[in-house]
Order: structure tokens, then C-alpha cells, then sequence
């Protein structure tokens, strides 16, 4: 189904560690500030690094404010921002 979250696990290095890839859509509006801190929190532990978000924006300037702002609660050691901009139409 193409509207579901999608989690790919897969074995790397021999199984020491695992390969966690998760895509799909979700509603724009971010959670709540505690559920993002919990959220990468968690996933920084796990990987003993901060998490990696890249955030795409073409012209969609309220998205990006909406999803910066809320990512702004997030403590730095758990997360590590990039902006990309996207030229043309990025949506699927």
C-alpha cells in the first residue's frame, strides 16, 4: 500500500549490526515537541550517533518553518540537520 509507513531491516556486517530503513508518508503537522525528543533520543541511542535529517524544500517555505521550528526542540546531540533545496517539483 503506497500511504503506509515502511520499515526495511536488513543484516549488515554479519549480523553485529542492523541496517534500519524507514520511508512512507505522514501528516505534515509535527507531533507534540516531547514525542521528537523521545523519538530521537531513542534512535540516537540505538545508533550511539546523532540522527541524520535532511530536510528537502522547494517553494514549500511554511513546511520547512513548520518542521524546523518543531525540530528545534530536539537536543543537538541527537540530531544533526541539513537542508537541501529541491529544484522543480518534489513531490511523488
Amino acid at each position: 500500500m503506497a500511504n503506509e509507513i515502511k520499515a526495511t531491516l536488513r543484516a549488515l556486517h554479519g549480523g553485529a549490526f542492523t541496517q534500519i530503513t524507514l520511508s512512507g508518508p505522514i501528516v505534515s503537522a509535527p507531533p507534540p515537541a516531547s514525542s521528537l525528543r523521545r523519538l530521537f533520543s531513542q534512535l540516537a541511542f540505538w545508533s550511539g550517533y546523532p540522527v541524520h535529517v535532511v530536510l528537502s524544500v522547494n517553494e514549500q517555505a511554511k513546511w520547512l518553518e513548520t518542521w524546523a521550528a518543531a525540530l528545534a526542540a530536539v537536543p543537538e546531540r541527537h540530531l544533526r540537520i541539513e537542508f537541501r533545496l529541491v529544484r522543480g517539483r518534489d513531490e511523488q
